[in-house]
């Protein structure tokens, strides 16, 4: 197969664009790699300690290795339906991206901005050497709450926030890493079994996750989220689930809605008998966060999920 080399460098380095979906359509791929998502795997455990590394590299096969990766990333992903693990990998991905584009040119942040619809522009002024301009809506849109990119903070000029190299590639980081969350988790149904299967038999090694400074470790949460159970649904999802996800992880009722409406799918398929509906899990989302509630201590949950499932790292 013959690769335009600037495309597939391109590629490389911003494995969510168009030019790396191109490049996979054009190598007419018919079946799923056991190898390449249990790289996937690895590669998302990577993102979850905090970082993914990008490697300068002239070796075409290591470039295209890399995009095939990120695409069987997104298929796991999803499968895992773990919102946490999904913006962690967003995260780190954006951040690999944005190293790569620190060592590229202004043309290349400018093309990466169309890619990304981010209309941002070149300042030709005599005294604007590196400087780029970017409209206020578009900055907002990316850019409001992030750390470092505080509006008080920024120059403007005309109507517009003026940003130097630096900056530039921080703001177009948190605009990739946007791009990068769009879609996941994509639908069950959406999914080659193959990738169906290998997740649900292939934990995810979380980090342990502390609710506070100096509470206590529940890592075993984030393991009962990669594993579906057959039985005690019910108390699981308002004993340990809700008030984790809202008071612990911080996700919005919503966001934890999601994460459990997409666990309970999957323990449907243990066995399809149950009684929980999207509005019950949606109202225990909301009654966590109302009244503050904290999820079941490890030895409680023990005693709970005792002959259900396994989980604990004794």
């Amino acid at each position: 197969m013959q690769l335009d080399e600037a495309k597939l460098d391109f590629a490389y380095k911003y494995p969510f664009s168009k030019e790396a979906k191109e490049i996979i359509e054009s190598m007419g791929i018919s079946s799923i790699s056991d190898a390449y998502l249990k790289s996937a795997k690895s590669q998302i455990e990577l993102a979850l300690g905090g970082r993914i590394e990008y490697k300068r590299t002239n070796i075409s096969s290591v470039k295209l290795d890399y995009i095939l990766n990120y695409a069987y990333c997104r298929m796991l992903l999803s499968a895992y339906a773990n919102l946490g693990a999904i913006r962690k990998y967003a995260e780190a991905e954006a951040a690999r991206s944005a190293e790569a584009l620190s060592y590229g040119s202004e043309e290349e942040l400018l093309a990466l901005g169309r890619e990304l619809n981010v209309r941002i522009e070149k300042r030709f002024k005599p005294e604007s050497k590196g400087e780029f301009a970017l409209r206020f809506d578009e900055f907002l849109k990316y850019a409001s709450g992030a750390k470092g990119m505080s509006l008080v903070n920024q120059k403007l000029d005309a109507g517009a926030i003026v940003l130097e190299w630096n900056e530039a590639v921080k703001f177009m980081e948190l605009a990739i890493r946007s791009k990068i969350s769009e879609g996941l988790p994509a639908k069950v149904s959406e999914l080659p079994k193959e990738v169906l299967s290998f997740a649900k038999l292939s934990q995810l090694r979380m980090p342990i996750i502390n609710a506070t400074k100096g509470a206590v470790q529940r890592g075993w949460i984030e393991r009962l989220l990669n594993t579906p159970i057959p039985d005690v649904r019910h108390r699981t999802v308002n004993l340990i689930l809700a008030p984790y996800l809202v008071n612990v992880k911080g996700l919005s009722p919503e966001e934890a809605s999601k994460v459990i409406n997409d666990y309970i799918a999957r323990c449907k398929e243990l066995n399809p008998d149950t009684r929980i509906t999207e509005k019950y899990v949606e109202y225990q989302c909301n009654y966590a966060k109302r009244k503050g509630t904290k999820p079941l201590s490890e030895q409680r949950a023990r005693e709970l999920l005792s002959g259900i499932v396994d989980i604990w790292n004794d």
